[in-house]
């Protein structure tokens, strides 16, 4: 692409692959009129998933003249970008120029900036595989290989093509050194690729990996695209953590590392029920629910944690291996202690929770059923016809009852299996006793 002029160039925080993105930057920054009656320039790459990329973009005027270079959108940031009439989108794919039109924004197509740089320096045969799988919420698939190297996370900076050389050259460098490699993360895939290595790139939780692919990669001989669902582990359940952001003692990053697709969820907490029993009752309740009508749009099964929440990967496994739930099923166990549950005849390997349990730190909602049942409606009228607070009518408003009862009344049932997935860290404090959290069981007591 050619940047005729503009009167400064506005970026955020990014990854490694964004220094790449900057050192691009840098030939066709300095080959431009600085003026001040021209656009405003902002940063190329990819503005979903994190809201602190659009934060700068708020702060400026909204008839100021904005480029937006090459870059993959969705429906939530056109949103944004709409608001400037002022604005020209550079997309990275057709998918996110359709969403850019769709929304009126003025818009074309060019391909990412990193596939301007010359390679020739670098480039040398290489030895071995590079395995680069990102460990956030843009990781589709459950793949974690034990020689993962996240090389976009070596370094984070708000990077700018007077910053970025030192770190766009040892990442570049980092990829030369291989034969072959294996991502899902994109810049590293586009380097990877310039560079003549053997690629096989997969598909991150939206689509612009895919969309970069289809524009830009396809003819690239040494460069295979690869669904998330084709890694050895398949592709990642969709995840939300429930969190209180001023517990740093309960900061689940372990967890969204294991996970992939994977988002953090403010724990809810209205000021009227913020003493510390009701945060674990009833904001526990209300967290769960809302992450589910918020995230579980899409008609597919979702895990939501809590973030006291701890994986155990054997058993994690096993529970990724499993084809498909009950149909009867409406909500999985991963997690817990439960007192009452049978084996189900019709469904071998699975369990029917039909009595007590305690412990909801890790719940998969079947979406794919409960989508066209009132369990919404049931668990919020469980919720709101109980007193405030866990003392008073003996039923508690824990959520295991909310659960348990909401399911009920919609005909479907709670399952689980004979070995958990998760179980509970037993250093923390519990919010409702003010007491360390006994350890959860791992496992059904079968035996007897």
């Amino acid at each position: 692409m050619r940047i005729p002029s503009y009167s400064r160039y506005i970026t955020a925080h990014g990854n490694a692959g964004d220094a790449v993105i900057a050192l691009a930057l840098g030939p066709l920054l300095a080959a431009a009129e600085v003026r001040e009656d021209a656009p405003v320039l902002y940063k190329p790459g990819g503005l979903a998933h994190y809201d602190f990329l659009l934060q700068p973009l708020r702060a400026l005027p909204r008839d100021q003249r904005i480029i937006v270079l090459p870059n993959s959108i969705d429906g939530k940031v056109a949103r944004e970008l709409a608001k400037f009439p002022n604005l020209h989108l550079h997309c990275r794919g057709r998918r996110s120029l359709a969403i850019a039109r769709r929304h009126g924004i003025s818009c074309e197509l060019t391909h990412d900036v990193a596939f301007s740089i010359d390679y020739t320096p670098w480039k040398r045969e290489g030895k071995g595989v590079l395995r680069c799988f990102r460990l956030d919420r843009e990781s589709a698939t459950n793949h974690r290989p034990a020689d993962n190297r996240d090389l976009s996370l070596d370094a984070v900076e708000a990077f700018t093509p007077e910053n970025c050389t030192e770190v766009a050259d040892r990442f570049i460098r980092a990829i030369a050194d291989y034969a072959e490699v294996e991502t899902d993360r994109l810049h590293v895939g586009i380097v990877a690729a310039m560079l003549g290595k053997k690629v096989r790139l997969y598909t991150g939780v939206d689509h612009k990996v895919r969309e970069v692919y289809e524009f830009s990669l396809a003819g690239f001989p040494n460069v295979e695209l690869l669904d998330a669902s084709a890694s050895h582990r398949g592709a990642a359940p969709k995840s939300v953590i429930i969190h209180q952001s001023h517990r740093k003692d309960r900061f689940p990053g372990v967890l969204r590392s294991a996970l992939g697709n994977c988002q953090l969820q403010e724990a809810l907490c209205p000021e009227w029920e913020a003493s510390r029993e009701n945060i674990s009752v009833r904001g526990c309740s209300l967290s769960h629910l809302h992450a589910l009508r918020h995230h579980g749009q899409d008609g597919k099964p979702i895990l939501i944690l809590e973030d006291d929440a701890e994986i155990i990967p054997a058993h994690y496994e096993e529970w990724l291996g499993i084809d498909q739930l009950p149909p009867d099923c409406g909500a999985v166990l991963l997690g817990g202690n439960v007192h009452g549950f049978k084996a189900a005849e019709a469904h071998p390997g699975w369990y029917e929770v039909y009595g007590t349990f305690w412990g909801s730190q890790a719940v998969v909602y079947n979406q794919p059923v409960l989508k066209g049942t009132d369990f919404l409606v049931n668990a919020y009228i469980y919720l709101a016809s109980n007193q405030i607070g866990p003392a008073g009518n003996g039923t508690g408003l824990c959520y295991e009852y909310v659960l348990r009862k909401a399911l009920q009344a919609t005909g479907l049932k709670l399952y689980c299996r004979e070995r958990h997935a998760f179980t509970t860290r037993a250093e923390l404090e519990s919010t409702r006793s003010g007491t360390t959290i006994p350890a959860r069981h791992a496992s059904l007591k079968l035996e007897g």
